[in-house]
């Protein structure tokens, strides 16, 4: 089972031939300003050294954009173990040796683009010094971008989507438990058979509930309003990472997180994507559009 966490963005950084802007995310390549670089910093990142990455992937959110053209970028980690904030011009910093090439189309504005950054943050955390909780970075440089073909993110409503080989952090630490034996005619346990099915002696596929498998304790679920593009916390108080659920409500439908469409065409219509994660403190929620959230948080695996 893999962690899932969400990680919004704390800085960014652009920069062009003769100009640069703080919390600017620029990919691609303007008809004045030529190619643009893009740096991304994001804070308190969750993960132990040497942690094994399964996936890690930049969301970058498309606020305005332009062309119908395709952007190419090659993106790099930035190699320190707790890369400081941007307060000025960052691309002079270490690169990592791993990069990925991108290239994409313009995505409609409130989508995203998608990066994959699994290698270099394996870099990063892989390093001795690195620590749980500190911060990691990502340059996506200029490599090649059809001209006046552009996207834009200057409210910072990008965001890192990150899982883990996750290794369990139940409390309490779980024990292996051998497999129950299915409930005889005349020793203990509930059965519910569905209509037209002798309970004494139903089948698995016959059954709507047995006390023979073993279920996931819901111990707490809860509704939550997000504006889209910002990420929600919030507190779960049990001082572990659990194992949480989401659904996005929208025009009559409920739609199970996580959702990225990446582009293609939406089967329902909604055209919402989103992501829901966790880690030992909160539950974090991020949409593309404002919402109503159901989430649902769940503990280890209870035998009953």
């Amino acid at each position: 089972m893999a962690n899932e966490i969400v990680y919004a963005l704390n800085d960014s950084f652009a920069q062009w031939a003769g100009g640069e802007a703080e919390d600017h995310i620029d990919l691609g390549s303007g008809n004045v300003d030529g190619e643009y670089d893009s740096a991304y910093r994001f804070a308190n990142i969750q993960i132990g050294q040497g942690a094994t990455i399964s996936y890690a992937h930049i969301k970058v959110y498309c606020q305005t954009q332009s062309g119908s053209g395709t952007m190419r970028t090659k993106t790099y980690g930035i190699k320190e173990t707790n890369t400081a904030s941007f307060s000025s011009n960052p691309f002079g910093r270490t690169k990592t040796t791993v990069d990925s090439d991108a290239d994409f189309g313009v995505p409609g504005v409130g989508n995203y683009v998608d990066i994959d950054v699994g290698q270099q943050l394996t870099e990063i955390v892989g390093q001795a010094g690195w620590v749980s909780g500190n911060a990691a970075g990502f340059f996506s440089m200029r490599d090649g971008s059809d001209a006046n073909t552009w996207v834009f993110d200057w409210i910072s409503a990008s965001f890192l989507v990150v899982r883990v080989s996750a290794e369990p952090n139940f409390n309490p630490t779980p024990k292996s438990i051998s497999a129950p034996t299915f409930p005889s005619a005349t020793s203990h346990g509930i059965k519910i058979s569905k209509s037209g099915y002798d309970v004494l002696d139903a089948t698995d596929s016959q059954l709507l509930f047995t006390t023979r498998k073993k279920i996931v304790k819901v111990i707490a679920e809860g509704e939550t309003t997000t504006t889209g593009g910002v990420e929600k916390l919030l507190a779960h108080g049990l001082g572990y990472t659990p194992c949480v659920l989401g659904f996005i409500e929208s025009g009559g439908y409920r739609v199970k997180l996580n959702r990225d469409i990446d582009g293609a065409s939406d089967p329902i219509g909604t055209g919402l994507q989103g992501y829901i994660g966790a880690n030992d403190t909160n539950i974090s929620i991020i949409t593309s559009a404002n919402a109503t959230v159901y989430y649902y948080v769940f503990i280890e695996e209870q035998s009953v």
